[in-house]
């Protein structure tokens, strides 16, 4: 009997330490049955079970050390359990996530709006699909949106709306080494480190990276390292600036501007030579007035009203900038700056006669053939979203003065749609004799533009400048954007370590990859820094049918097209045994 009971006694305290066991342990693995599956059966309340160790602030962030922290940080995210409030993680460990497939993180419907500081380490072999048959999960994924925005992160965005720069996502100073994006979505942002990024992204560098891609899709990539760009981030370092710049200066000392008239009634157009080729002209016809420049007032806000199909902007406050530093603290460029110092009695201002017309149009050449671009001005189309400086001379003190800028875009067919005028309205006596105001404009990929007169009876003003280099050369003039630098490709030097971007003295890569078309295969498109036959350069490779990679730097890129008898010297092939 003793016996017995000694049994039963030892029995229940058996039976007493396994339920304490699982109660303390099992929600640090609510998640995990093993690392290639997971269940979601938390709340928010509950996240700090599926990290190393934190609270998520910025005091005590979330550690991430394991590619099962990394894992639960992506369906976390989609899952929108991380919407409540801006989280903090950092990357505590080098994280080879082999095996382990994971979704983009972030998507439209959950962006990123936290904070991930990737503390200099490296993720490699990392596996990302909107696929959801290349995701082994024990849930439902039948409600859940992978979306069409794909990266490692999906997307970043703010958390409220109307944007709000301290509620943006932001992620920074980290390494992707073998990296696969894997797509199976139309007409998808794809980037490697993003899909599309309207936080803070800078200092991330890419090291051996590829997309694949899925039969029969329409697919692009901007920039390869970022899909898209939002309209509230600066890419202050942007491969655009290099491959996409816009520089209308009538006083450039190797191009000073002079009239251009119409031959009979053909309509003429000059090339600007300081941009992007075929990306902006000025038309017939333009006039040139000379005079020395007065007080330079940067504009820093407006009201703004709607009336007979024209929006005008009248300023309501400005700066006075009376040196080079007001000058940057404002947001305005330094080459501005030292053209409008260096200004005389002979400066040149352009001076459009007419207003443009959507239906009056001339053909330049663009892309190999040509485009109808409206004449009676100064037509420029950007490669990407984001502010432009723009600055105009007041011609005559004693009435209002004014200028336009015209935005359209077109449909499938070419034809031009969405026609709209925005004028600013520089109203008499404000700005003294001969001011001069520097004002920004966003302006958006896939449209168009011509500076010129408004429809709305005023003296026109002179044109002065108008500077748009990539996303953000204005700097940080708004207040309300988030700031974007040195996202590149990267590569391992002698010593096995990747170059430092957050060093001074680090120059970003001179590349500008994009890629667009519909898929008729599938297939891989492979990227590399790599030294190869005596060459450092970003080599590229589309093994998709109809897809091609694009290299939009035109001065001598930091790039190489390879070919498929390259293949195996520059991209190795980590995902040859790989089974998510």
């Amino acid at each position: 009997m003793k016996n017995v009971f000694k049994k039963n006694l030892i029995l229940s305290f058996l039976i007493m330490a396994l339920l304490t066991f699982q109660i303390i342990i099992a929600p640090l693995f609510a998640w995990f049955v093993d690392f290639n599956t997971v269940r979601l059966t938390s709340t928010g309340s509950s996240i700090l079970n599926y990290f190393a160790s934190g609270k998520g602030t910025a005091a005590s962030p979330y550690l991430i050390k394991t590619k099962a922290h990394m894992h639960n940080l992506a369906w976390l995210q989609n899952k929108g359990f991380l919407q409540d409030d801006k989280y903090y993680f950092v990357l505590d460990n080098d994280i080879d996530m082999e095996g382990l497939a994971v979704p983009p993180i972030g998507t439209s419907t959950y962006p990123f709006v936290g904070d991930f500081n990737g503390n200099k380490k490296t993720i490699s072999n990392l596996f990302v699909s909107n696929d959801k048959n290349e995701l082994k999960t024990q849930f439902n994924l039948s409600t859940i949106d992978l979306g069409d925005e794909i990266g490692f992160f999906g997307r970043l965005d703010s958390r409220i709306s109307p944007y709000n720069l301290a509620t943006a996502g932001a992620a920074y100073g980290f390494y992707l080494e073998n990296i696969n994006i894997s797509n199976c979505m139309p007409n998808s942002a794809i980037g490697i480190v993003a899909g599309h990024n309207n936080g803070s992204l800078h200092e991330i560098g890419v090291s051996n990276s590829s997309f694949k891609l899925k039969n029969a899709l329409p697919v692009k990539s901007e920039y390869t390292l970022i899909g898209e760009t939002g309209e509230n981030t600066e890419w202050l370092d942007s491969p655009e600036n290099l491959g996409s710049k816009i520089l209308i200066d009538p006083n450039d000392p190797n191009d000073l501007f002079t009239a251009i008239s119409a031959v009979g009634s053909a309509q003429q157009y000059r090339e600007i030579p300081n941009s992007t080729p075929e990306h902006a002209y000025m038309t017939s016809t333009l006039g040139v007035t000379y005079s020395a420049a007065g007080a330079l007032y940067k504009i820093t806000d407006y009201s703004s009203y709607y009336a007979s199909g024209v929006t005008t902007w009248t300023p309501t406050a400005k700066t006075q900038i009376i040196n080079s530093t007001v000058a940057a603290d404002n947001g305005i460029p330094l080459e501005f700056w030292n053209r409008y110092i260096g200004n005389n009695s002979s400066t040149r201002y352009i001076v459009p006669y007419n207003n443009p017309s959507s239906a009056a149009t001339v053909a330049v050449p663009f892309n190999g053939g040509y485009k109808q671009i409206p004449y009676n001005g100064v037509w420029f189309m950007p490669k990407s979203s984001g502010p432009c400086g723009i600055s105009f001379s007041i011609t005559n003190q004693s009435d209002d003065s004014a200028m336009a800028v015209y935005e359209y875009r077109r449909d499938t067919g070419g034809n031009i749609i969405d026609w709209t005028e925005t004028r600013l309205l520089l109203e008499k006596g404000l700005y003294g004799n001969k001011g001069v105001v520097y004002f920004q404009y966003n302006v958006k990929k896939d449209y168009e533009y011509v500076v010129g007169k408004s429809t709305v009876s005023q003296n026109t003003a002179g044109f002065f400048y108008l500077v748009l280099e990539g996303v953000g050369n204005q700097g940080s003039g708004s207040q309300n954007i988030s700031l974007s630098k040195r996202i590149d490709f990267v590569m391992r030097d002698t010593n096995d370590l990747f170059p430092d971007l957050s060093a001074e003295s680090y120059v970003t890569t001179k590349t500008h990859l994009s890629f667009e078309g519909t898929s008729s295969s599938e297939g891989y498109i492979y990227y590399n820094k790599a030294l190869y036959n005596s060459n450092t350069a970003v080599y590229y490779y589309s093994g998709v049918s109809s897809v091609s990679v694009e290299e939009n730097y035109w001065d001598n890129p930091e790039s190489a097209a390879a070919t498929v008898n390259d293949l195996d010297n520059l991209f190795y092939d980590w995902m040859s045994a790989y089974n998510p």
